[in-house]
């Protein structure tokens, strides 16, 4: 049967009591705890999951998601599913890539391939082979469906590399894909598929960015990994050269009660997504940050809008950028171009924006020190910088030398 016949007229009556009866089964349904009770019960929904994506992939084709007033098939996953971006973009492309591959298709609704496999192949399936795939799938199918899913991974991995040898044509240059969607807890999630090029770049870049592991470094290695592709984004923009002026700050914009960010508990918003940001996390970018004055009177009346204030001008930057000539914390070697200004007494606790109560550190370090339990002090005269840890463990670090930065370079 073609994927348009799962929904083939005459249906609608058959369907609504269809419907009911999976409702009242799915009610009725009581799990043991019984790993082979929960393994048959997922290769169920696995089969329904097959039945639902192939009757999405008949919608889409229909395009009548446009009747509904949506703007593609994944919008209308989104709206009228609830699916997040990811899902709605995964359901929506495996439906489309199975409408020619009819075998893969009907294989996934018998149960005989999971919905791991069908993923697993549907990503090693491009538009530039899909036409031998629909050649190979018949006696392809039945091998795979034998398999797990790390040998599913490596045998369509395989097959991918021998239908691009097989082509006539000259070989297009790979490609590659990111994807970047909210999360429902107001956290992002970044996939992507790089380039053989790209994953070279990614990789020296955040093998740079997360540095060696310090001692005191208790932060798991995807934490790391993360933290440095955050410093990887704030680099370029700190440094990119499209905008005017120095000294570029990425453009977060919070909104937050005053009280809130000068106790550092609650909570504020993110006016470009939405989310919610803490007021611990607000303090921390609030150090160097164009800061303006929104008065409001209610919910939506705006009695003063003040022009941005910068905590750190430029010249200022410039001079504590020539002391510490990079990040400050002791055993760091970050440069200055890696690293933000912190004020060591915050400036919206009274805290002054000069060189005494300022200095620099990296990404890295600046979230360690906003931790609670952590301190900083800088000796006014000296310049040197004692850090303490919620254990009381104290360590020290004073400016380099002129001597210390020419053995440097």
């Amino acid at each position: 049967m073609s994927p348009e016949g799962w929904l083939g007229p005459g249906q609608t009556g058959t369907l609504e009591h269809m419907f009911v009866a999976l409702s009242e089964a799915i009610e009725g349904l009581d799990l043991a705890l019984d790993g082979d009770d929960l393994a048959t019960v997922a290769r169920l929904a696995d089969r329904l999951t097959a039945k639902v994506t192939m009757a999405a992939a008949a919608f889409d084709a229909a395009e009548l998601w446009d009747t509904e007033g949506a703007t593609s098939m994944m919008a209308w996953l989104r709206d009228r599913a609830r699916m997040t971006n990811r899902d709605a973009r995964r359901m929506a492309g495996i439906g489309r890539r199975l409408r020619t591959c009819p075998v893969t298709a009907a294989a996934w609704v018998d149960g005989s391939l999971s919905t791991g496999q069908v993923q697993v192949i549907t990503a090693n399936v491009k538009d530039r082979t899909a036409g031998l795939y629909a050649e190979h799938e018949a006696d392809l199918v039945p091998q795979l469906a034998k398999l797990d899913l790390g040998d599913t991974t490596t045998a369509m991995q395989s097959w991918a590399s021998k239908a691009e040898a097989l082509l006539d044509d000259e070989p297009k240059e790979p490609t590659g894909t990111a994807h970047l969607s909210p999360l429902l807890d107001g956290r992002g999630q970044l996939d992507a598929t790089l380039t053989p090029e790209g994953f070279q770049l990614a990789r020296k870049a955040l093998l740079l960015a997360t540095g060696g592991k310090a001692s005191d470094d208790t932060r798991s290695p995807a934490e790391r990994l993360h933290d440095g592709l955050t410093t990887v984004f704030r680099f370029f923009l700190d440094n990119q050269d499209t905008a005017t002026g120095g000294h570029h700050r990425p453009h977060l914009n919070i909104v937050i009660d005053h009280d809130a960010l000068v106790a550092g508990k609650g909570q504020g918003t993110l006016v470009d997504s939405g989310g919610v940001i803490t007021a611990a996390d607000a303090l921390r970018h609030a150090c160097d940050a164009n800061v303006h004055r929104f008065i409001t009177q209610g919910k939506s009346t705006t009695l003063d809008y003040g022009r941005a204030t910068r905590t750190v001008p430029a010249n200022l930057f410039t001079v504590i950028a020539k002391r510490d000539r990079g990040c400050r914390y002791p055993g760091c070697d970050r440069p200055v171009s890696w690293a933000q200004v912190h004020h060591l007494k915050h400036w919206i606790r009274g805290g002054p924006t000069d060189e005494t109560n300022c200095a620099l550190f990296c990404d890295c370090h600046h979230h360690v020190i906003h931790r609670p339990g952590w301190h900083v002090e800088m000796h006014p005269t000296t310049g040197r910088i004692t850090v303490t840890d919620p254990n009381g463990r104290i360590r020290t670090s004073d400016p380099p030398t002129p001597t210390d930065h020419a053995h440097a370079a």
